[in-house]
């Protein structure tokens, strides 16, 4: 027993010795350079690091650089990026444009910075945008690993962050590791306290593993720092969640859900946890009718056909389908979707 927490301590150690020493190796103007970006002075950060990119802090500079452009800029290919315009150095048309060298591309950097937990950062945050943007056939749980891969490199390599950990807890809170998720959710939160949305997350991990009372401690300490709609709906979604699987108190889920979608009545996943509550609720008529609405107010929504077959049988889904589709109409681009939907995608025909 004493060996094992000796290793613990140990283990520790040397990894906040590791993170000390990273953070000692950034001189002042790496620190300034990245402010300069953080207040959208591009042009000025990246002249800044010009000349450090042929010294011994060359990975540094180009891991900022990467990280960078991934974080305010538009990537135009592997080697451009175009910044909205901020501060000096702007086109007439204000933006600004930088242009990385064949052995600056990220691909590059990886092979050859390979221990700089910014550039590991960089490629991190470009897979996880892969995985909002693709669906499962077209990549999306390949893009996931990788970004899962690249950022538990960067927490390892100095980028223990707020945003670091926080990404790394999506990785694992989309692969179903939810109490692992929860753990780095938690670590995020500790670096930076005014982070509403990782209270959110654990909220809604604890809710995913059944702990009730520990997503409803979560969801009311999100209400009370949450600052936006956004936030004010989802923790109120999460407590009618904690209310309703966890207690089963319709009377307060049901006034819960209604304080969640009047903060925030656009949201999917206050309105699919909604009509999954009134279903189980054997509110099945109202479960149909709010689910028809739903796809009239998000014809495209990509998430919305699976959220529904969780939900719906076959038959029932074949009738909101054919309902929705009556309402914007066959002919029109909405309803030529939803009907692409549900033969290719949930495999029925009207």
């Amino acid at each position: 027993m004493i060996s094992r927490i000796f290793k613990f301590f140990l283990i520790t150690s040397l990894v906040f010795l590791e993170l000390s020493l990273q953070a000692q190796s950034h001189p002042q103007i790496f620190w300034e350079a990245n402010k300069m970006a953080d207040n959208g002075r591009y042009s000025e950060a990246y002249s800044l690091l010009q000349s450090e990119l042929k010294g011994g802090k060359s990975c540094i500079a180009l891991g900022y650089y990467w990280l960078w452009a991934v974080q305010y800029g538009v990537l135009e290919n592997d080697s451009t990026v175009t910044f909205s315009a901020k501060g000096k150095g702007f086109g007439t048309n204000r933006t600004y444009t930088h242009h990385f060298a064949n052995n600056e591309t990220l691909n590059s950097c990886l092979a050859k910075c390979s221990k700089n937990g910014y550039v590991h950062k960089a490629a991190g945050l470009l897979e996880w945008g892969k995985v909002q943007s693709l669906t499962i056939e077209e990549g999306q749980e390949e893009a996931a690993k990788r970004a899962e891969g690249h950022f538990k490199k960067a927490i390892q390599y100095g980028a223990y962050d707020s945003v670091s950990t926080f990404k790394l807890a999506q990785t694992l809170e989309y692969h179903a590791k939810f109490r692992e998720a929860i753990r780095y959710y938690q670590k995020s939160y500790s670096l930076n306290k005014n982070q509403t949305s990782a209270l959110l997350k654990i909220s809604s991990c604890f809710g995913k593993i059944g702990k009730w009372d520990s997503c409803m401690h979560y969801a009311n300490s999100a209400l009370l720092k949450a600052e936006t709609n956004e936030q004010l709906g989802a923790a109120n979604r999460l407590k009618a969640e904690a209310y309703w699987y966890g207690k089963k108190s319709k009377k307060m889920a049901k006034r819960l859900y209604s304080l969640s979608l009047k903060k925030d009545e656009d949201s999917y996943d206050n309105n699919i946890s909604y009509i999954e509550f009134l279903y189980d609720a054997k509110k099945k008529k109202k479960a149909c009718k709010e689910a028809v609405n739903l796809l009239q107010n998000m014809p495209f929504h990509k998430h919305l056909p699976i959220g529904l077959k969780y939900v719906f049988n076959t038959k029932e889904l074949k009738t909101i389908y054919a309902k929705a589709i009556k309402l914007v109409g066959p002919e029109s681009t909405e309803g030529k979707h939803m009907n692409q939907v549900l033969s290719k995608v949930l495999g029925i025909s009207l």
